[in-house]
Order: structure tokens, then C-alpha cells, then sequence
């Protein structure tokens, strides 16, 4: 019985791992279009608002992905030395939950080497090409979760069944 049982558990471990590895791929898909939607909305807010960036980031900033980083770099803009944002961004990204692409992770750094430096219109400019940029980016991102979920959910599930079975 309990050889049994442990056969389960160790089933239910490798279905488990499976889920987790899915489960990574969502985490990705999501925060790129949370970074395509943050762009999109710096982009209106330099072109309409001219709101300023420590502000700005403040706007975009919220508890979990790419809110929590806009939340650290606008933390890190209103302290005593106020380090470059090209530090505070480039820092932000290595420290994200999920990790992004090395491309997905260049688009973003070239957003934050752009953020402060050229007036408005430029930033927009550029800010668009680089949403436009990482919309291809998510969509591969989407294509690759949706291909590899049903992959690592069965690799996960078939492998645990078989150590079930070898174990039983």
C-alpha cells in the first residue's frame, strides 16, 4: 500500500513539473503584453500629457510584473542620489519574475536607454517601433505557450505514469 502510494505522489510530482514548466510560458506571455500595453501608454502620455518620468512611471506602477517593476524604477527616481533610469530600468529587467527572451530583453533595455534622453516626439517614435517590435515578440511568445503547454503536461503526466508503473 504504501509502495503504491508513493507511486502516486511521485505521479503526481512529474504532472506537477509538467504544469509548472506551462505555467512559466502563461507567466511570459503575460507580462510581455503587460510591457506592450505599459508602452502603449507611456507613448499617449508623452505625446498628449507631457507628463514627466518620474511621474509616469508612478501612472504605470502596480503590485505584480511589469507594474512591480515601473513601481522600482519610480522608487528608485524619487531617492536622495537618484541613480540614471538606464541603471534603475537595466537593473528592473534582470530582476523580473519571469525571465524573458534575451531580444524581448534588448527591446525593453533600448526603451529605457530612450526614456529622458530626446524630446517627446522622439520618445514616442521610438516607443512605438519598440511596442510594435515586442507585439511580434508576444506573439511568438503565444504561439511557442500554446505549442509546449500540451507538450509539458504530457511529458509531465507520461512520465510519472511511467515511473507508476515501474514502481508498482
Amino acid at each position: 500500500m504504501t509502495k503504491l502510494a508513493g507511486a502516486f505522489l511521485l505521479a503526481a510530482a512529474c504532472l506537477g513539473a509538467g504544469m509548472l514548466a506551462a505555467q512559466r510560458l502563461r507567466g511570459r506571455v503575460r507580462l510581455l503584453r503587460q510591457f506592450e500595453g505599459a508602452l502603449e501608454r507611456m507613448e499617449r502620455e508623452l505625446a498628449y500629457t507631457a507628463t514627466e518620468l518620474p511621474e509616469l512611471l508612478e501612472k504605470l506602477s502596480g503590485p505584480d510584473g511589469a507594474g512591480a517593476f515601473f513601481r522600482a524604477c519610480a522608487q528608485g527616481l524619487r531617492g536622495p542620489d537618484r541613480p540614471p533610469l538606464r541603471r534603475l530600468w537595466h537593473e528592473g529587467l534582470r530582476r523580473l519574475p519571469v525571465p524573458l527572451r534575451e531580444g524581448e530583453l534588448e527591446l525593453l533595455e533600448e526603451a529605457g536607454h530612450i526614456l529622458g534622453q530626446y524630446d517627446s516626439a522622439g520618445q514616442c517614435a521610438a516607443l512605438k517601433r519598440i511596442r510594435g517590435e515586442l507585439a511580434v515578440a508576444r506573439r511568438d511568445a503565444e504561439l511557442e505557450r500554446d505549442r509546449l503547454t500540451r507538450v509539458y503536461c504530457t511529458v509531465g503526466g507520461t512520465a510519472g505514469l511511467f515511473l507508476m508503473i515501474l514502481l508498482s
